[in-house]
């Protein structure tokens, strides 16, 4: 019984009791190692994807939270637009209501003063007739003055202004077409065409101040004034032989024909001079309407600068274009190259006879 013990335990037992070879320890060690392997690699690879999955949140909750915000910012510029326009209606409101309760008082006063303006125009209009219906038509007493009254001046023999009389002077017509029609002499007296305070010397000598005074606007009745200018207005034509250029004391000078009534204004030779290289010409607009003594354009140079101011009242006919582009045309002398590439050339319509323009300037 112990033999056959024996012989099964050494049979079936004592092969799994031997301890295994080295064989057998190395396939299993390199079992072992194998999937230890691949269980790092699988586990790195979980590790990677856990990453990219945790960025993705990270990403989308920057999202999530700077959309919120964008929401956040819309809504409060809503809320403060919507505020915003309700205190804006509330005040459009409040400004209709107060335009409707001033409207009426308005209106009210705008009628008052339209009444009381024409109420003080209607006194003034029955002022005036009765002011001219007190003077009266009157012929003038003292005879017209002379050319030979003006000293310093070319005077005209008397027997060429015997012919002359004041009671066919109406009807009258000049061979240069200066004579006018009490009516149209009566309309220049009217105007502003003399300012008080503009002086002009004639040729190269200078004139005072008061050359245009003595014709001054307290002066100006209507059927006197024309009457007593009807009496010279035959002297136009030989004003016109006589002198056909003036100078003001500020070296402009205007040459003038009565046939036409068209002056052309340019600056004396010694201002081109004195201005030295222009390198600028500033000319007004064509159909600018300027008075005696107005600013109508500028000079400047590279010494200095200079206004240029207009003798007489009228509309601005035409300029010389050409100065814009060469400047230094105005240092030219207009009676040698001409009109094209003259000092400054304005010409005006001139609003009055030029025989009252001379008289003027003679006196």
């Amino acid at each position: 019984m112990l033999a056959l013990l024996t012989i099964h335990f050494q049979k079936f037992l004592m092969p799994h009791l031997r301890p295994p070879t080295s064989t057998a320890y190395e396939s299993d060690r390199d079992s072992l190692t194998e999937q230890f392997n691949a269980a790092e690699a699988l586990l790195k690879e979980i590790q990677t994807e856990t990453a990219a999955v945790r960025q993705a949140v990270e990403d989308q909750n920057l999202k999530v939270e700077q959309t919120t915000q964008d929401v956040d910012a819309c809504v409060k510029e809503m809320r403060e637009g919507e505020t915003k326009a309700r205190d804006e209606m509330r005040e459009i409101r409040e400004e209709v209501n107060s335009i409707r309760e001033m409207l009426p008082k308005m209106i009210e006063k705008n009628k008052e003063s339209q009444t009381q303006s024409l109420s003080e125009l209607q006194q003034e209009l029955k002022s005036l007739k009765a002011l001219l219906l007190s003077r009266g038509p009157s012929q003038p007493t003292t005879p017209s003055p002379s050319l030979s009254s003006f000293t310093g001046r070319p005077s005209i023999p008397s027997w060429q202004l015997e012919g002359y009389s004041s009671t066919d002077l109406g009807s009258r017509t000049d061979r240069n077409s200066t004579v006018v029609s009490s009516t149209r002499v009566a309309s220049v007296a009217s105007s502003d065409l003399l300012e008080e305070g503009l002086s002009f010397s004639t040729d190269t000598q200078p004139r005072n101040e008061t050359a245009l005074r003595s014709v001054s606007r307290s002066s100006l009745r209507v059927p006197s004034y024309a009457a007593s200018h009807r009496q010279q207005r035959v002297l136009s034509p030989f004003i016109r032989t006589l002198v056909t250029k003036k100078y003001t004391t500020d070296h402009e000078a205007i040459v003038f024909d009565d046939t036409t009534n068209i002056g052309t204004i340019f600056i004396t030779e010694y201002a081109q001079e004195s201005l030295g290289d222009v390198v600028f010409v500033e000319l007004p607009s064509e159909g600018f309407r300027v008075a005696a003594g107005d600013q109508i354009g500028a000079v400047e140079s590279v010494k200095a600068a200079s206004d240029i101011y207009s003798p007489v009242s009228g509309t601005v006919d035409e300029i010389n274009g050409g100065l814009g582009e060469q400047p230094n045309l105005i240092n030219k002398s207009p009676e040698d190259k001409g009109p094209e590439t003259c000092s400054p050339t304005f010409q005006l319509i001139i609003q009055m006879r030029f025989y009252f323009y001379s008289m003027a300037l003679q006196n």
